[in-house]
């Protein structure tokens, strides 16, 4: 705390903006004479961990003393309502950049295909779990289960594809630097979390040019497929579900790009920007008057 009051002293810092809760909390304590934005990723999560009540007790206390809060989606805006109704809440999407995102999809990726794929760190919250559960139960011999991404719940992974005896189907290819070109090759994306924030990962394989398909959970999804005008949602953490809706994306030749290259627009690099620079503006203009 002191060396975030110290820095903002040293260089006059007019705007502060502040990413993830615990930043969030630090620079708010600080008490510094400079205008604050924070921006929050993650949904609020009834947790009975007694570190987790802490932080929401600090985020109930603090938050107000924000003079602007961004939230990534309006599934986290309305978490953080439930904090306090007075809280100043802007919402803005996560951004991607859809041209370099496009020109890297178009690198080869080798004898990969006839794959469904899943993106995201190894953790119990991205439900990696209840994908392989479902793949498990699609019939079709020729698929294959592509998993991208590292994290502690590998192993347990590991043993759940031995369990099913899918060794010679699923395979994991840890972390990629060029995700993309395995989307745009899969015959579906599949984002299995049990809760995000946004689900960037989601917006990034439409960016892609795959079909997609997502859990409805909180928060996101819903907001990136249109309530699912676009891709397929499937019920959260409903392994049934997710099987069925990753079948009929198989089985879809219509799938709408052009909506999703329309709604992909609002997520896009420069628009999101803009948004910042106008937060960002109007703060400053507030100071100076």
């Amino acid at each position: 705390i002191r060396k975030i009051k110290q820095v903002i002293k040293e260089h006059e810092i007019d705007v502060v903006l502040s990413v993830m809760t615990s930043m969030n909390i630090l620079t708010l304590l600080s008490n510094s004479n400079c205008k604050i934005i924070i921006t929050e990723h993650n949904v609020i999560r009834k947790n009975k961990t007694f570190m987790s009540r802490i932080v929401s007790f600090m985020m109930k206390s603090l938050y107000q003393r924000a003079d602007k809060i961004i939230a990534v989606s309006y599934g986290v805006r309305d978490g953080l309502k439930s904090l306090s109704r007075e809280l100043k809440i802007d919402v803005i999407y996560n951004p991607i950049d859809i041209n370099e995102i496009q020109e890297r999809s178009k690198e080869d990726v080798g004898d990969k295909e006839n794959y469904i794929i899943g993106v995201g760190r190894l953790t119990q919250q991205k439900g990696f779990d209840i994908l392989i559960e479902a793949f498990s139960k699609i019939k079709n011999n020729e698929l294959n289960l592509l998993i991208l991404g590292d994290g502690q719940e590998k192993e347990n992974l590991l043993s759940l594809v031995k369990n099913f005896s899918l060794e010679k189907k699923v395979f994991f290819l840890g972390f990629q630097d060029n995700p993309y070109k395995y989307m745009r090759n899969a015959k579906c994306f599949v984002l299995s979390s049990r809760w995000e924030g946004f689900g960037l990962v989601l917006a990034e394989a439409m960016a892609s040019g795959a079909k997609v398909v997502s859990f409805n959970c909180k928060s996101g999804p819903s907001e990136i497929l249109d309530n699912g005008a676009i891709g397929y949602l499937a019920r959260a953490e409903d392994t049934e579900d997710l099987v069925v809706k990753i079948t009929t994306c198989l089985k879809n030749e219509n799938y709408d790009y052009d909506k999703a290259a329309e709604k992909l627009k609002e997520f896009d690099i420069d628009s999101v920007v803009d948004k910042y620079y106008k937060v960002i503006s109007s703060l400053i203009n507030q100071k100076t008057i």
